[in-house]
């Protein structure tokens, strides 16, 4: 109601989607993630203080959802599921390994949440193992969320184990009328023409997505759900900056939320510029958006 009010009044709209980075930390070294890479500032935990702040200032600001991922495996930190919302759109991103059963019997009655569970299927067998097997045991909880999607990243090594994830988790789709199986492109390309990553053949079912899309590398969030536009979302890193995109603008930050609130930063003359030289199609590359999937059709940014 609120954002289409504002739309009739002709006010700046509330940001589509909120991602909150809440652990810079992994406890895995998937094939087609390049968390390796990042500065070891950006490996650490959010503060439990500011997470709270940024969970208040992130719903004031009325997105349509809440993400609690951007890198990092989010379960790991230890504050996380006591303050997660609980009535309100929330989007949780997790390999399963640290998924224990008391985590999951927590999370299995949030029916607010859309629950991703982005399974290890590159990692060697003892991992991989243990990722489905917890995995499983959150789906025979019966979990009460808005979605489940169990995803697979079709990458070199993770797509000979597409039949393998088909065989495992389609009996769960007659029990399960909110889960998915959804096996999504890899982010493994560099600068250049788009590329098709591997897709599997799988039987058809009208919850089994198999995603063509030409996806480039680190170009997006983790969650096939929403894609990251800097004209509709916000990202809060784990050390608290405030970007518009978890990859791009690395030097342009809108603030820090331990000192700028969000909607500071959503309202703030640098992020207008930003969106202005993204609509307008960045003819200079000055953001490194040319490569990204999500770049704006070339438009003239409005004057008025």
């Amino acid at each position: 109601m609120i954002r289409e009010l504002k739309a009739i009044l002709g006010l700046a709209p509330d940001p589509e989607l909120i991602q909150i980075e809440v652990c810079g930390i992994c406890n895995a070294n998937c094939e087609f993630c390049n968390h390796q890479l990042l500065p070891a500032d950006e490996k650490i935990m959010m503060d439990t203080d500011l997470l709270k702040k940024v969970i208040r200032e992130a719903i004031s600001l009325n997105p349509r959802q809440i993400s609690f991922h951007v890198y990092g495996e989010s379960i790991l930190h230890p504050d996380l599921i006591e303050n997660l919302p609980k009535d309100y759109p929330i989007v949780l991103s997790t390999n399963a390994l640290g998924l224990t059963e008391a985590k999951a019997k927590k999370l299995a009655k949030m029916k607010n949440l859309t629950m991703i569970l982005g399974l290890l299927w590159s990692e060697p067998a003892k991992v991989r193992e243990k990722s489905i097997a917890h995995a499983k045991m959150y789906l025979d909880l019966k979990p009460r969320n808005r979605l489940v999607s169990v995803q697979m990243v079709c990458s070199e090594h993770s797509v000979p184990h597409a039949v393998e994830m088909y065989k495992t988790f389609a009996p769960y789709l007659f029990t399960l009328p909110k889960l998915e199986l959804f096996y999504k492109q890899p982010y493994m390309r560099e600068p250049g023409d788009g590329i098709k990553g591997i897709i599997p053949n799988i039987p058809k079912h009208p919850r089994i997505t198999v995603d063509t899309m030409v996806t480039p590398r680190a170009c997006g969030n983790d969650c096939h759900t929403s894609a990251v536009n800097p004209n509709t979302t916000l990202v809060v890193k784990c050390n608290g900056d405030i970007k518009m995109c978890s990859m791009r603008f690395l030097n342009r930050n809108l603030g820090n939320a331990n000192d700028t609130t969000l909607r500071e930063a959503w309202e703030s003359p640098e992020r207008e510029s930003i969106v202005c030289e993204w609509q307008d199609g960045d003819k200079d590359n000055k953001l490194g958006c040319n490569v990204c999937m999500h770049m704006a059709e070339v438009k003239q940014c409005s004057t008025e």
